[in-house]
Protein backbone atom coordinates (compact mmCIF):
# COMPACT_ATOMS: atom_id res chain seq x y z
CA UNK A 1 0.00 0.00 0.00
CA UNK A 2 0.87 3.65 -0.08
CA UNK A 3 -0.19 4.70 3.40
CA UNK A 4 1.38 4.35 6.80
CA UNK A 5 0.07 2.27 9.67
CA UNK A 6 -2.71 3.91 11.67
CA UNK A 7 -5.00 2.67 14.41
CA UNK A 8 -8.65 3.38 13.62
CA UNK A 9 -11.79 2.48 15.57
CA UNK A 10 -15.41 2.23 14.53
CA UNK A 11 -16.65 2.36 18.15
CA UNK A 12 -17.86 5.51 19.89
CA UNK A 13 -18.09 5.22 23.67
CA UNK A 14 -19.78 7.51 26.14
CA UNK A 15 -17.40 9.72 28.07
CA UNK A 16 -18.50 8.23 31.38
CA UNK A 17 -19.69 4.67 31.98
CA UNK A 18 -20.06 3.41 28.38
CA UNK A 19 -21.04 -0.01 29.72
CA UNK A 20 -24.24 1.48 31.13
CA UNK A 21 -25.37 2.88 27.77
CA UNK A 22 -27.55 0.96 25.33
CA UNK A 23 -25.62 0.40 22.07
CA UNK A 24 -26.94 1.34 18.63
CA UNK A 25 -25.41 0.95 15.18
CA UNK A 26 -25.09 2.92 11.99
CA UNK A 27 -24.54 0.84 8.82
CA UNK A 28 -23.78 1.87 5.25
CA UNK A 29 -25.46 -0.70 2.99
CA UNK A 30 -25.21 1.27 -0.25
CA UNK A 31 -22.39 -0.84 -1.70
CA UNK A 32 -22.29 -4.34 -3.13
CA UNK A 33 -20.15 -5.52 -0.23
CA UNK A 34 -22.03 -5.18 3.06
CA UNK A 35 -20.73 -4.69 6.63
CA UNK A 36 -22.24 -8.05 7.63
CA UNK A 37 -22.47 -11.02 5.29
CA UNK A 38 -24.98 -13.88 5.59
CA UNK A 39 -24.47 -16.98 3.46
CA UNK A 40 -27.15 -19.66 3.34
CA UNK A 41 -25.72 -23.00 2.18
CA UNK A 42 -28.90 -25.08 2.46
CA UNK A 43 -32.52 -24.26 3.23
CA UNK A 44 -33.79 -25.28 6.68
CA UNK A 45 -35.26 -28.79 6.73
CA UNK A 46 -37.38 -30.08 9.60
CA UNK A 47 -36.44 -33.64 10.42
CA UNK A 48 -38.49 -35.94 12.64
CA UNK A 49 -37.93 -39.44 13.97
CA UNK A 50 -41.43 -40.78 14.61
CA UNK A 51 -41.28 -44.26 13.09
CA UNK A 52 -42.22 -46.98 15.60
CA UNK A 53 -39.47 -49.20 14.15
CA UNK A 54 -36.79 -46.79 15.38
CA UNK A 55 -35.07 -47.96 18.61
CA UNK A 56 -35.50 -44.64 20.41
CA UNK A 57 -39.20 -44.45 19.60
CA UNK A 58 -39.84 -48.12 20.39
CA UNK A 59 -37.74 -48.51 23.56
CA UNK A 60 -38.04 -45.06 25.14
CA UNK A 61 -41.25 -43.75 23.54
CA UNK A 62 -39.36 -40.60 22.50
CA UNK A 63 -40.00 -38.70 19.31
CA UNK A 64 -37.05 -36.64 18.12
CA UNK A 65 -37.28 -33.45 16.09
CA UNK A 66 -34.52 -31.31 14.68
CA UNK A 67 -33.56 -28.91 11.96
CA UNK A 68 -30.85 -29.45 9.41
CA UNK A 69 -29.50 -26.10 8.27
CA UNK A 70 -26.17 -24.85 6.99
CA UNK A 71 -25.36 -21.15 7.01
CA UNK A 72 -22.64 -18.76 8.07
CA UNK A 73 -22.35 -15.11 9.09
CA UNK A 74 -19.25 -12.96 8.99
CA UNK A 75 -17.96 -9.44 8.83
CA UNK A 76 -17.54 -7.67 5.52
CA UNK A 77 -16.08 -4.18 5.20
CA UNK A 78 -15.73 -2.97 8.82
CA UNK A 79 -15.65 0.70 7.82
CA UNK A 80 -19.33 0.42 6.81
CA UNK A 81 -20.40 -0.02 10.45
CA UNK A 82 -20.15 2.27 13.46
CA UNK A 83 -21.16 1.09 16.93
CA UNK A 84 -22.17 3.71 19.48
CA UNK A 85 -22.45 3.14 23.22
CA UNK A 86 -23.96 6.48 24.11
CA UNK A 87 -27.37 8.13 24.05
CA UNK A 88 -29.18 8.27 20.71
CA UNK A 89 -29.22 12.03 20.18
CA UNK A 90 -28.83 14.29 17.16
CA UNK A 91 -25.29 15.18 18.29
CA UNK A 92 -24.26 11.53 18.65
CA UNK A 93 -25.88 10.59 15.33
CA UNK A 94 -23.92 13.38 13.67
CA UNK A 95 -20.75 12.14 15.39
CA UNK A 96 -21.29 8.55 14.19
CA UNK A 97 -22.10 9.62 10.63
CA UNK A 98 -19.08 11.94 10.62
CA UNK A 99 -16.82 9.10 11.79
CA UNK A 100 -18.09 6.82 9.02
CA UNK A 101 -17.65 9.54 6.42
CA UNK A 102 -14.08 10.18 7.60
CA UNK A 103 -12.84 6.62 6.95
CA UNK A 104 -10.15 6.46 4.30
CA UNK A 105 -8.63 3.78 2.11
CA UNK A 106 -4.93 3.10 1.83
CA UNK A 107 -3.08 6.23 0.84
CA UNK A 108 -5.71 8.57 2.29
CA UNK A 109 -8.34 8.16 -0.45
CA UNK A 110 -11.83 8.88 0.99
CA UNK A 111 -14.15 5.86 0.93
CA UNK A 112 -17.29 7.96 0.44
CA UNK A 113 -19.30 6.06 3.05
CA UNK A 114 -22.36 7.32 4.89
CA UNK A 115 -23.58 9.48 2.02
CA UNK A 116 -26.33 7.18 0.74
CA UNK A 117 -29.12 8.81 2.74
CA UNK A 118 -32.20 6.86 3.75
CA UNK A 119 -31.79 4.23 1.02
CA UNK A 120 -28.18 3.42 1.85
CA UNK A 121 -27.87 4.03 5.59
CA UNK A 122 -29.42 1.95 8.36
CA UNK A 123 -29.86 3.00 11.98
CA UNK A 124 -30.09 -0.29 13.90
CA UNK A 125 -31.63 0.05 17.36
CA UNK A 126 -33.17 -2.15 20.07
CA UNK A 127 -36.83 -1.56 20.98
CA UNK A 128 -35.80 0.64 23.93
CA UNK A 129 -34.32 3.21 21.51
CA UNK A 130 -36.97 2.97 18.78
CA UNK A 131 -38.91 6.04 19.97
CA UNK A 132 -35.72 8.12 20.09
CA UNK A 133 -34.80 6.92 16.60
CA UNK A 134 -38.22 7.89 15.21
CA UNK A 135 -37.99 11.29 16.89
CA UNK A 136 -34.55 11.81 15.36
CA UNK A 137 -35.20 10.63 11.79
CA UNK A 138 -38.92 10.89 11.01
CA UNK A 139 -39.86 14.32 12.38
CA UNK A 140 -39.46 17.13 9.82
CA UNK A 141 -39.73 20.08 12.20
CA UNK A 142 -38.03 20.44 15.60
CA UNK A 143 -37.60 23.14 18.24
CA UNK A 144 -40.81 25.02 17.50
CA UNK A 145 -40.65 24.85 13.72
CA UNK A 146 -36.96 24.58 12.86
CA UNK A 147 -35.92 22.18 10.13
CA UNK A 148 -34.59 18.76 11.27
CA UNK A 149 -31.25 18.18 9.47
CA UNK A 150 -31.48 14.42 10.10
CA UNK A 151 -34.98 13.95 8.66
CA UNK A 152 -34.88 10.83 6.43
CA UNK A 153 -31.08 10.54 6.80
CA UNK A 154 -31.34 6.79 7.49
CA UNK A 155 -33.79 3.91 7.62
CA UNK A 156 -34.63 2.70 11.13
CA UNK A 157 -34.27 -1.03 11.77
CA UNK A 158 -35.86 -2.04 15.09
CA UNK A 159 -34.22 -5.31 16.20
CA UNK A 160 -35.81 -7.01 19.23
CA UNK A 161 -32.77 -9.27 19.69
CA UNK A 162 -30.49 -6.35 20.52
CA UNK A 163 -30.29 -6.20 24.28
CA UNK A 164 -30.20 -2.98 26.27
CA UNK A 165 -27.21 -2.34 28.49
CA UNK A 166 -27.17 -4.22 31.77
CA UNK A 167 -25.64 -2.40 34.72
CA UNK A 168 -24.22 -4.60 37.47
CA UNK A 169 -25.57 -3.74 40.89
Amino acid sequence: GTGGNATVSNLIDAAASPESKTPWYLLDVSRTLKPLIFQERTSPELQAITDGKNDTVFMKDQYLYGVRYRCNVGFGFWQQAVAVRDDLTAANFEKALGLMQSFQADGGRPLGLGTGGKAGTLLVVPPTLYAAARKLLTVQLVNGGGSNPWYDAATIVNVPWLLPAVVAA
